[in-house]
């Protein structure tokens, strides 16, 4: 009961690179309900263990959100990579973030590493 409740949340997505298609159910974009899911266990984690007050440098919280996507990011495509499970796992943003062609989520993906750089060493 509950896995097909999560699995119709899962269908709604979000695709920046097609305006006309924004918000869609055809399994082309980044799922809503998994982006919430990670920023809302990110707040309670850092609400429980005050974390982004450990970091360095200015904009804590800021360096801290997207550390967590950063690194919510790279994890899901390791484990895509190792257990491929018969292309499954190679989700929307996988395929984006590997093509050869350059597009939205590259330069959004090298924006927030910048972005998260800047602000661990900045004083």
């Amino acid at each position: 009961m509950r896995t097909n409740v999560i699995k119709e949340l899962r269908k709604f997505r979000i695709n920046i690179e097609d305006p006309l298609d924004f918000l869609n159910v055809d399994g082309e974009g980044i799922a809503i309900f998994d982006l919430a899911m990670a920023v809302g266990a990110a707040y309670l984690v850092d609400k429980s263990f005050n974390l982004s007050m450990m970091l360095p440098g200015k904009n804590r919280k800021e360096t801290y959100y997207l550390g967590i996507l950063l690194g919510g990011i790279l994890v899901h495509f390791i484990f895509a990579r190792i257990r491929p499970n018969n292309g499954r796992e190679i989700t929307f943003l996988n395929r984006k973030l590997t093509d050869k062609d350059a597009n939205i989520y590259k330069i959004l993906f090298v924006f927030m590493i910048l972005k998260a750089g800047i602000n661990l060493f900045s004083r």
